[in-house]
């Protein structure tokens, strides 16, 4: 989902150049690469993103229904 957007974000840029300037990539804004990002975390299921961790041998420290095994919920 990132590279299909950071490859159709540069296509565009391709479309839309001139052949009388030369070309020049603009990487993209912040708020851009951020709405990507977050689209591409959201196309996964719960079952990728734990397999992923699982694979990593990563734990979390709170499960992910917002509440700590170790104390208060969390920030985020």
């Amino acid at each position: 989902m990132l590279r299909k957007n950071w490859a159709e974000y540069m296509l565009q840029q391709l479309r839309n150049s001139r052949s009388s300037v030369p070309f020049k990539l603009k990487a993209p804004t912040r708020h851009e690469f951020i709405g990507w990002t977050k689209a591409a975390w959201k196309s996964l299921s719960i079952t990728v993103v734990l397999t992923g961790f699982r694979i990593v041998q990563y734990t979390p420290r709170s499960n992910f229904s917002g509440t700590s095994r170790s104390g208060p919920k969390q920030g985020y």
